[in-house]
């Protein structure tokens, strides 16, 4: 009799990657295929076509698969759905759960078992406890054998596993109480039936293949989902880059409105500071002006009463000066009579009525002055007379009694003519004195007047500057009142786009913000995707090499584990050390400072009390301080803020008023502008007109008919 081999027939799922990748290309045609399993030199072949129906063929090709003396090798094309997928990862995730439950268990019990305690068998880890995880790790004593030896044939591999493959006695391990000797592995060797080992090593080959086959499927599930993260982040990232230029973009755009309306409000403040200068000047010429109308009121009434004083001044300069001519005139008449009688001369040269004061003044002096003349020849002809009389020794009794008579008159006269004189010098000093008087008065209310028409000029200037003011200034008022509105309306537009612009902005900076966050969330997520297939890849080389690994590097991996453990454990007693000085060092500061004290540390409270209050003290107190702090902070801000927007409210207004005479400029050049392209227009027109002419005249010219001369004999043509 011969015994045939079978092998227990799997689903897709549980394919080497190896047979998953050109299995398309072979179950897409029909072929057939022969299988041989040679067990005692005998042979049992299959011819087989796939049917239509794809389960069948999957089914009937995962059959031939098994065989592990096939020749020819068929690799189908296994694809898993998501919940597929997710039921393979659950279940792969409770079976390491079991074998970690196992191995901690086994891990417990070898130190128990080095300890030196002595365990009763119900507390081993036995089948009986932990069946399934038993099972488990007893399989995979044998994984790497089988997962070697994948591609032999299975009587290459049945006769080695028979004769080398020890039944392993371990004594049971308990779950509660750890070992503490290592555990005693009695190898036995059986010889069971030939047939009973192949079922068996074939049906390890299978589990094997199902765990290799998960485990594949596994890293797959676990590149792709590393694929997928590496494409989100680099899309996060080009997302991030994009939403980045918009963000600068947009603040740029922001920073040149910024700008606008930096100058727009400085503009509107200089015209601000411009138009309140003109509102001051125009009062400082008000009040001017009134405190002028005032003094001119004044100046008027000053000259009012100058006026008819000078007047009065008139009147009595004309009455003295004309009894004044009456006073010369009669003086003149007087001397001219006694001139009449000294010399004959005064008879011809009689005076003058009708002449003016200074001409009767002049003839008086020249009368003056002949009379001296005349009587300094009369007194020389009375010495001579005297002389020769003495001479001639007796005169006449006649001549010598009329000589004291006429002596006396004219001493007489002479003394009259002298106190005449005197008085009428003394008149003329005083009508002198008067008439230069008089004059300095006249210049004087003569420039006093001229004084007053200048300023009356200025009154009337100034009045005629202020009405002009006036009208300009309500054309100003309304100019502003006009531009004032457009620029609220275009600050008011330009303070939307700003806001606008900050909400474009805040909400960029919100979206990176998430995308920065997704970004950091998709790098953890990559991160422990990367550890968890890096541990996978360690575990499944672990795997492949721990069944081959001798009992020395088992205990080195122990060795190993509990150097780590012995770190942790000492890393803790140092962090405990630290706690315990710092302890004691809080507790001889309380000590000292309590030595002068009567009651100890320790009647009030225990130590361990008043250290954790003193902490949370101290920690309340830093928290309550920088607190303090940043509110100071902010209130100093906030004043500064508020100090810089009060200083900059003159530089608005001054904006405001120099925008104010900007616009006032660029009326004055639209203005002439529009009048320069009005000259400019009427230019052309009479350009144009004169161009009409001209050609309109020399189209007549040629019109016009030309009667050439009939050439007679004798005469020449014209070259002409």
């Amino acid at each position: 009799m011969c015994s045939l081999k079978r092998h227990r027939v799997s689903g897709p799922d549980d394919l080497p990657p190896a047979l998953l990748k050109d299995g398309g290309e072979i179950l897409s045609q029909r072929m057939s295929g022969r299988f041989a399993d040679i067990l005692e030199n005998r042979t049992v072949s299959e011819n087989w076509t796939p049917r239509v129906s794809e389960l069948e063929t999957k089914s009937t090709m995962v059959f031939g698969v098994r065989a592990k003396t096939i020749k020819n090798q068929v690799a189908p094309n296994a694809q898993l759905t998501a919940e597929e997928w997710r039921r393979l990862y659950e279940r792969e995730t409770d079976r390491t759960r079991q074998l970690f439950v196992a191995l901690v268990t086994l891990d417990a019990e070898v130190r128990r078992w080095r300890n030196g305690e002595t365990l009763s068998k119900d507390q081993w880890f036995t089948e009986d406890n932990f069946g399934k995880a038993y099972g488990e790790l007893t399989c995979e004593n044998a994984d790497s054998l089988i997962h070697s030896s994948l591609g032999e044939r299975a009587t290459s591999i049945a006769m080695p596993l028979a004769q080398d493959t020890p039944t392993m006695e371990t004594p049971p391990v308990s779950v509660t109480n750890p070992p503490k000797c290592p555990t005693r592995i009695s190898a036995q060797i059986t010889e069971p039936a030939e047939e009973m080992q192949s079922v068996e090593v074939f049906r390890l080959l299978d589990e094997k293949d199902d765990e290799i086959n998960k485990q594949c499927q596994l890293v797959a599930k676990l590149e792709n989902q590393l694929n997928q993260t590496r494409e989100d982040y680099t899309r996060a990232t080009r997302e991030n880059d994009r939403l980045q230029t918009l963000l600068e973009k947009v603040q740029r755009e922001a920073d040149v409105r910024r700008t606008e309306v930096k100058d727009v409000l400085q503009a509107l403040e200089e015209l601000a500071v411009t138009y309140d200068e003109k509102n001051t000047q125009c009062k400082k010429v008000s009040k001017e002006l009134e405190e002028m109308t005032t003094e001119i009121a004044k100046l008027k009434e000053k000259l009012e009463i100058h006026e008819a004083d000078a007047e009065e001044l008139k009147a009595s300069s004309a009455v003295i000066k004309e009894r004044l001519k009456e006073l010369i005139y009669n003086l003149n008449v007087e001397l001219s009579d006694l001139g009449s009688q000294l010399s004959k001369v005064f008879s011809h040269t009689p005076p003058d009525k009708s002449g003016a004061v200074e001409e009767q003044a002049a003839v008086l002096k020249l009368y003056v002055l002949q009379i001296k003349s005349e009587l300094q020849t009369l007194i020389k002809h009375d010495d001579v007379r005297s002389t020769d009389e003495h001479s001639l020794q007796g005169p006449p009794l006649g001549s010598s009694t009329n000589l004291p008579k006429s002596s006396m008159d004219f001493g007489g006269f002479q003394r009259d003519v002298e106190r005449k004189t005197k008085e009428l010098m003394n008149l003329l000093k005083e009508s002198e004195k008067t008439i230069t008087r008089k004059q300095s008065q006249i210049t004087q209310l003569e420039a006093e007047l001229q004084m007053l028409n200048k300023e009356l000029l200025q009154q009337r200037s100034a009045k005629q500057l202020l009405t002009e003011l006036k009208q300009v200034g309500g054309m100003s008022e309304q100019i502003f009142s006009r531009f004032q509105y457009a620029m609220e309306r275009t600050a008011t537009h330009i303070q939307d786009q700003l806001a606008k612009a900050k909400g474009d902005a805040q909400c960029a900076h919100n979206e990176a913000d998430k995308l920065k966050e997704e970004n950091i969330i998709l790098k953890v997520q990559l991160e422990r995707f990367v550890t968890e297939t890096e541990l996978l890849q360690r575990r499944l080389e672990g795997l492949e090499s721990g069944k081959n690994e001798p009992p020395i590097v088992l205990k080195e991996q122990a060795k190993t584990e509990l150097k780590a453990m012995e770190d942790t454990v000492m890393h803790e007693l140092e962090v405990l050390h630290s706690l315990r000085r710092t302890f004691i060092t809080d507790l001889k500061n309380r000590v000292k400072k309590n030595v002068n004290k009567d009651t100890s540390v320790l009647d009030d409270e225990p130590i361990e009390t008043q250290a954790v209050g003193s902490a949370l003290q101290r920690e309340r107190i830093a928290f309550l301080k920088t607190s303090l702090d940043n509110l100071t902070k902010v209130h100093k801000q906030l004043v500064r803020d508020n100090a810089d927007l009060r200083c900059d409210i003159p530089k608005l207004e001054k904006r405001v008023k120099a925008s104010m005479e900007r616009i006032k400029d660029l009326e004055v050049a639209l203005r002439e502008s529009k009048e320069q392209m009005m000259r400019d227009k009427r230019r052309y027109h009479q350009e144009i007109e004169r161009i009409k002419e001209a050609n309109w005249a020399r189209g007549n010219a040629r019109v016009r008919i030309n009667i050439v001369k009939p050439i007679r004999a004798g005469q020449q043509k014209d070259s002409g």
